[in-house]
């Protein structure tokens, strides 16, 4: 038994320092992604707090592509994310945001259905393979940027770079080290089925729903519609969510899941 254990715990050891070492790598790369000017930017949504303002994640990443798009080198910006709860849509928090800090609509891209990773890069691929563009910048956390570049790749989207905000917080740990999983099962699923459905990787939630019963929101599984201020479809008469009325950038919202327990994503 004891010589059991032994072997148990430097097994344990073994897998416990490639996972780290694996973290580190990942992170690594992200931190070398170049910063090319693009035709534009995606920005991966996250947590929003309870008055449905940004947390300190998601206003970094808006932080950067605010200053991307100041410098002429994100002339548009592409606002992903889905909906934390009734009232907590992520892409409306990230349009006033960049809409406070002198952004013009016109600009702004939204897309409240990039649940996670790979719904983001399937709905920025088919807007760019809708106008032309081939040069996309990815805004997101730097461990963030290696997954979000398989993501692009697996869409068709080569001609990558990213930015990310140059700050390292203690929950980097965490999320760097959950990247490790997360990066193997999106190589795994896309290597096998390009196809593949997203699909979110919550490990948090899931731990809170033991508590509290707080249920993930599915993916949407249907063709996801992108909203501009001078959208065609828009101006063809499309009703805006009526939880959003005061915005025509929410013409796309209703039917999307939504989730009461606000957790963030990577």
């Amino acid at each position: 038994m004891r010589r059991f254990l032994s072997r148990l715990f430097k097994t344990a050891l073994v897998l416990a320092v490639l996972w780290v070492c694996a973290a580190v790598y990942i992170s690594i790369q992200g931190l070398r992604v170049g910063d090319d000017r693009s035709d534009f930017a995606v920005v991966f949504g996250n947590g929003l707090k309870s008055d449905g303002t940004p947390k300190a994640t998601l206003a970094g990443r808006l932080d950067v592509a605010l200053r991307c798009f100041q410098a002429g080198n994100c002339p548009i910006l592409f606002l992903s994310g889905g909906i934390d709860g009734p009232g907590l849509d992520e892409t409306n928090a990230m349009q006033d945001y960049l809409l406070a800090r002198g952004v013009p609509a016109g600009a702004l891209i939204l897309d409240n259905q990039g649940d996670n990773t790979l719904a983001t890069a399937r709905n920025a691929a088919r807007y760019m393979k809708e106008h032309g563009l081939s040069r996309v910048m990815l805004v997101t956390q730097y461990y963030h940027l290696p997954r979000a570049q398989l993501a692009f790749e697996a869409v068709g989207v080569s001609q990558t770079s990213g930015l990310f905000p140059p700050v390292f917080r203690m929950i980097d740990v965490y999320s760097s080290l959950r990247e490790v999983p997360a990066y193997v099962t999106y190589a795994l699923r896309l290597a096998f089925n390009p196809d593949s459905e997203p699909m979110s990787f919550r490990p948090w939630l899931s731990f809170k729903k033991l508590f509290t019963g707080c249920q993930a929101p599915s993916p949407p599984r249907a063709r996801p519609s992108l909203s501009h201020r001078h959208s065609s479809l828009w101006r063809a008469g499309c009703r805006p969510d009526r939880h959003h009325s005061h915005s025509p950038n929410h013409a796309w919202s209703r039917g999307l899941p939504h989730n009461s327990c606000g957790i963030p994503r990577g």
